[in-house]
Order: structure tokens, then sequence, then C-alpha cells
């Protein structure tokens, strides 16, 4: 296998970029022709719900979603991402929130609600944790 040399590399990051519209246009066309009867109708207004957590290490994942008359389509999917990413600064760690309300025209309206906030953190002060013994220790303590 041969080196790429710089000019090579470079010439093939302009192409890419030059080609990136046309491949993109492809793509939703793909995506359109495949999934196209699973997307929503523009004007039609969805009752549904989003159940959701931000996880203790900050992931958001959607637990679980039901939108009347709306089937799962790639178009759903990264409408409920977004929305629920929007929020993602006001949400607690480790807690379930419940979307309730409309989906119309890829624009969510609705009230969302906490279903579950975990308890209080216990402070990571590493001495809260220390053992009586192992205290006496570091203190001199002798039995």
């Amino acid at each position: 296998m041969g080196v790429t040399s710089s000019v090579e590399y470079n010439s093939l990051n302009y192409m890419e970029s030059a080609l990136a519209p046309v491949l993109l246009a492809q793509k939703q066309a793909v995506l359109k022709d495949t999934w196209g009867h699973l997307a929503p109708v523009h004007g039609k207004s969805y009752r549904g719900y989003i159940v959701f957590t931000k996880t203790a290490y900050g992931d958001l994942e959607i637990v679980d979603a039901d939108f009347t008359d709306l089937p799962d389509s790639p178009w759903l999917f990264d409408a409920m991402n977004d929305f629920v990413f929007d929020d993602l600064k006001s949400l607690a760690d480790g807690a379930v929130y419940r979307f309730e309300g409309t989906f119309r025209n890829y624009r969510f309206r609705g009230k969302r609600t906490t279903i579950y906030s975990p308890p209080p953190r216990l402070p990571s002060d590493a001495s809260v944790f220390e053992h009586a013994d192992t205290a006496e220790l570091r203190a001199g303590v002798r039995r």
C-alpha cells in the first residue's frame, strides 16, 4: 500500500466537498423512496407522548414514545431526538421525564413532567466514607 501524498489528500477533500450536496440529495431521495410512506403528513397534528431520561453519565435516551396514527420513521426519530436534546442543560442527571402533547410540522407542543427524580447525591468528599479504623490508624491511635 502506498502513502497518499498531501497533494492527493487535499484534492480528495476538495472532491468530497464538491460532491457533498449531490450525495446528500441522493441520500434524501433514497430515504424518501424507502420510508416516505411513514413520513408525518404536513399540517396534521399527532397526539402522543415521549418518555426519556438523562442518564447519570449525561446521555439522553428515549425510553418509549407513541403518537396516534403516526408510525415510526427516520423523520420522527430525528425530530424526537432533536426535541429531547434541546433541553439537555435543564435536565437532571438520572431523572426520567414524560412529554405529553402534539407533534405537527416537526414541532412538539405540550408539557414535560418529571416522573422520577433520583435521590440527592452523597458528598464526594472521600472522608465521609472512611471506616472508623482507617481514621484511627491515620491519627496514630493504637488499640
